[in-house]
């Protein structure tokens, strides 16, 4: 791959190209940024987006879990989503190991094909989850281009709901790496996205991205290290990296 010119997709949801001349900005809500590679990137203000209010001192991890607690505003609660993608699940042992909620995968639209599926331990996950008294959501990882592939999906969700009661919403996840490659007329092969979230790490292998995982406040654990194409300490490593035709 020529990485004279490489596409980024960051866990921001930020899509920068990378140059090396200080590129210009066409509204005083743009601005140029130059990261440890020497590279300089255009970023765009999203006013409508509202500023993270979380005071970062207050949280704390507790063995494998991060933990928020002591800001008023906020109560935490401790849940993970689950899809096909983790296997076989014992659910007394996810109760027991202190989940409070559960997010399960209804549904998947195909990449390639765009023909929608039902998530195939769909059924198994959300008997198992309602069977410990796990408070329940789901979601549908979601490609629709139109009104009515969006019309499908709600109806799948109907559909397979029909026998179970949910205490959670139902998520209409949309594939934001999937999108942004699509944007910059890529495919997902061609792609790079740099996340620093575990679960920026797992949207991006969803999608079929090669993902470069840079740590912040939860650390690599081993699902990270099968799902993520590299680890690295800080960016200016994993510039280095792609800078140098990896």
């Amino acid at each position: 791959m020529n990485r004279n010119f490489f596409a980024c997709i960051l866990g921001a949801a930020v899509v920068f190209a990378s140059c090396s001349s200080i590129p210009k900005t066409t509204s005083p809500d743009e601005f140029v940024f130059k990261d440890a590679a020497g590279l300089y990137h255009v970023a765009t203000i999203n006013h409508e987006v509202q500023k993270v209010q979380y005071d970062r001192k207050l949280f704390s991890r507790k063995q494998h879990r991060m933990i928020y607690a002591g800001d008023p505003n906020y109560t935490c609660r401790f849940g993970i989503d689950i899809s096909r993608h983790e296997g076989e699940i014992d659910w007394k042992k996810v109760k027991e190991s202190g989940v409070e909620f559960v997010f399960i995968r209804i549904g998947y639209r195909g990449y390639q094909t765009g023909i929608l599926h039902l998530d195939e331990n769909f059924h198994q996950n959300i008997k198992g989850a309602l069977e410990q008294n796990l408070d329940i959501g789901v979601y549908v990882f979601s490609q629709a281009i139109n009104e009515e592939e969006a019309l499908e999906e709600a109806e799948l969700v109907i559909k397979e709901l029909e026998n179970y009661k949910i205490t959670l919403p139902v998520v209409f996840d949309p594939e934001i790496y999937l999108k942004a490659a699509s944007s910059l007329g890529l495919s997902p092969s061609e792609c790079v996205a740099i996340d620093d979230s575990p679960n920026g790490v797992r949207s991006a292998f969803n999608a079929g991205i090669k993902c470069i995982m840079v740590p912040d406040l939860i650390s690599a654990d081993d699902e990270m290290r099968e799902k993520a194409w590299k680890i690295f300490k800080n960016l200016k490593e994993a510039a280095d990296f792609l800078t140098q035709g990896a």
